[in-house]
This record gives C-alpha cells, sequence and structure tokens, in this order.
C-alpha cells in the first residue's frame, strides 16, 4: 500500500512512493524511521497476508462462504496472497544471512525488499481457489456461489490499490530463497487448516 497502485506491472524496491490511504501512509513512515534510525536493519513489503488464524481474508471468507448463498466479491484489485508462513521462511533467512556473517549482511543486504507469493490473482481469483481447495478436503464446506464485482460497487471509506503486485526479484536473489505461488501457499495453508 505504499505503492499508488496504477498499471498492471509489478514494482520493485526502486519504484517511487505515493500511498493512497493513511494506512500506506503510516507504513511508509514506518519504513522511513527504520531506514533513518537504524544502520542494520532490514524492511520486508508484503501484501494480502493471510492464515489459519485471525481475522483475514482466508478466515472471513470461509465464515462467510458458509454463512450465506451468495457474495460479490472484487475482481479488479490485483496483487499476491501471501501466507503467514511464507513471510515466517523469508525472516528466517533474513535472519540466517545475519548471523552467517553480519559483516557481509550490513555491508551488501541492509535495505528494502519485497517479499510476497509469486503470481497474482484478484480478490474474486483467491476466493474462487479457496473455495476450491477448500470443499476437496472438508466434504462438509458448502461454499455460497461467488460473483466478480468491479471495486466502484463495493465502496469502502478507505481508497485501495488496484494493482497490489510486488516484484521479489531482489529479495530472491540477495537471500538465495526462492518463493512459492500463491496457489502453493494456499493449498499448505488449507491442508493446515484441515488436517
Amino acid at each position: 500500500y505504499v505503492f499508488e497502485g496504477v498499471g498492471n506491472e509489478p514494482y520493485n524496491e526502486n519504484h517511487a512512493t505515493h500511498p493512497v490511504n493513511a494506512y500506506g501512509a503510516a507504513k511508509l513512515a514506518g519504513e522511513i524511521g527504520v531506514a533513518e534510525q537504524c544502520d542494520n536493519y532490514v524492511v520486508l513489503r508484503t501484501s494480502w497476508v493471510y492464515s489459519t488464524e485471525g481475522k483475514n481474508f482466508f478466515n472471513t471468507m470461509l465464515k462467510l462462504g458458509s454463512e450465506r448463498d451468495s457474495l460479490a466479491i472484487v475482481d479488479d484489485q490485483i496483487g499476491s496472497p501471501t501466507s503467514v508462513d511464507v513471510i515466517f521462511d523469508g525472516v528466517a533467512k533474513v535472519i540466517s544471512s545475519y548471523v552467517a556473517d553480519p559483516v557481509k549482511f550490513k555491508q551488501s543486504l541492509v535495505g528494502t525488499y519485497h517479499l510476497t507469493c509469486k503470481d497474482y490473482v484478484s480478490w474474486f481469483g483467491f476466493t474462487k481457489e479457496i473455495f476450491a481447495l477448500v470443499s476437496k478436503k472438508n466434504a462438509s464446506f458448502k461454499a455460497a456461489t461467488i460473483h466478480p464485482i468491479s471495486s466502484c460497487k463495493y465502496p469502502l471509506p478507505a481508497k485501495r490499490p488496484m494493482n497490489s503486485r510486488l516484484s521479489c526479484s531482489k529479495f530472491e536473489n540477495y537471500f538465495n530463497h526462492e518463493l512459492p505461488s500463491w496457489r502453493d501457499a494456499l493449498e499448505n495453508v488449507v491442508d493446515q487448516k484441515y488436517f
């Protein structure tokens, strides 16, 4: 949310920031504060975070999908759903890189990185895949019918970026850590939820 969210290309770490809402502005202020106050740091930007626990899109869709007959889901905001497990693995890689060689870390790894799952999808596409995977694992789950809608049909108090795609090649290259696709990560989360 630190970018303005226009176009169809993934944002890399060198793109100019331009938050479109207070949430993005607060995130950017935090990044700037860390960079100004710390000599030895890594900022990880992620997006669309979910897990089996807590309040997040994944759990909300499971709840609403089982309670309602029909759901209208935004289909024109694009990003990479990213599980907490993927973020945990990325953070562990950063920490192990520091522990292995603190001097090299400070000389060549300090900075800002994007850390999300690979590939991109809309909220509608993500919901569709959640329901498909959960229906295979849990025969009692009766998913609502979902309908794609545009963002203008689902007004929210805060403006949302249409394009939340982030390029993660810098993180993968600098930390030698391949990130999974959002589909593979989602399948792992569904397995955790039902086994």
